[in-house]
């Protein structure tokens, strides 16, 4: 095949100063030239959506530029498209746009997960982190510190990363990347509270995700307990510990930062704190519904007064 070519020929004709290019057996004017090489630039943007719209159902896949994706768009091997996207110059051109493309993609997915995570992890990683600052008695906080590790390792993070593959919002490759490094971290062994939080850090950090304001941290809070509340709506008669938990759950998120993470086990102990928070009436009806639900006893009246209370 000719080995092409790209000159400036000054035509000696009619017209002395007009000038053109001469691409393979082709000469074209600087117009001509442009508008051809402007369709190259859109093929090349065509093949990059179209493997990102691939990479949306497939997302195992890589992107990858290939030249000949292009060339195969370009029918006639002896047209100008043909002959022009052999020259280098343009085929860096129109590989800068292939990648351009990709990028602009990438930065809107990498835009929606960082939404989606920052109001699914770091959101309540912080609530959770900040209901355990509200614990006064050490040991009850470090035993719940231990829990809410146990649960930020084995449930949170593994949850929300699976969550965010279906809905599609791990296809950008820094994204893909930092989610897989994050999840071979959380799976080598056990973590503490401190180790689960370096790891998260570094995360947020290199996926350029912002801490929440406040106002989001409220907003996000008032959902989970707004979500535990209906939960307790749904509780059966045999749930009874489930539904002191939840209440005792609620009620410190009311009177405290954050909203603690804990066990059925630990609710006794959450309510002693709330016993300096509660008016008296208030919390010896906790105390008896307490004792009802350990012994099983809790009463449909006792329960219809514990979501209201839960409510108010």
């Amino acid at each position: 095949m000719q080995k092409v070519e790209q000159s400036i020929i000054t035509s000696v004709q009619q017209e002395p100063s007009l000038q053109v290019l001469r691409v393979g057996d082709f000469i074209l004017t600087p117009q001509r030239y442009d508008r051809e090489r402007g369709a190259l630039i859109v093929l090349a943007e065509t093949d990059a959506i179209s493997q990102w719209e691939q990479l949306e159902n497939s997302p195992e896949k890589e992107i990858k530029y290939s030249l000949s994706n292009i060339t195969e768009k370009v029918t006639n091997e002896r047209s100008i498209l043909g002959a022009l996207i052999k020259d280098k110059a343009v085929d860096r051109a129109v590989e800068e746009q292939f990648w351009s493309t990709v990028s602009q993609q990438e930065a809107q997915n990498e835009a929606r997960f960082s939404e989606f995570w920052r109001e699914r992890v770091v959101s309540r990683y912080q609530i959770y982190n900040d209901g355990l600052v509200s614990i006064e008695d050490q040991k009850l906080r470090d035993q719940l510190a231990e829990l809410f590790a146990s649960y930020t390792q084995s449930e949170l993070l593994p949850d929300s990363t699976t969550r965010a593959r279906s809905q599609g919002l791990v296809l950008s490759r820094k994204t893909r990347k930092n989610v897989s490094k994050l999840e071979t971290i959380s799976k080598a062994g056990k973590m503490d509270i401190a180790g689960v939080l370096a790891a998260l850090d570094r995360f947020n950090k290199k996926q350029g995700i912002e801490a929440p304001t406040s106002s989001q941290l409220e907003e996000v809070k008032k959902a989970m307990v707004g979500d535990m509340i209906r939960r307790m709506q749904k509780q059966k008669q045999s749930d009874g510990p489930v539904l002191f938990l939840m209440l005792v759950v609620v009620l410190f998120a009311k009177h405290y930062h954050g909203v603690v993470y804990a066990t059925g086990k630990f609710a006794p102990k959450l309510l002693k704190q709330l016993k300096a928070v509660l008016e008296a009436e208030q919390y010896g009806l906790v105390e008896k519904w307490k004792e009802a639900a350990k012994s099983s006893t809790l009463t449909a009246e006792d329960r219809a007064e514990m979501k209201k209370m839960a409510e108010a």
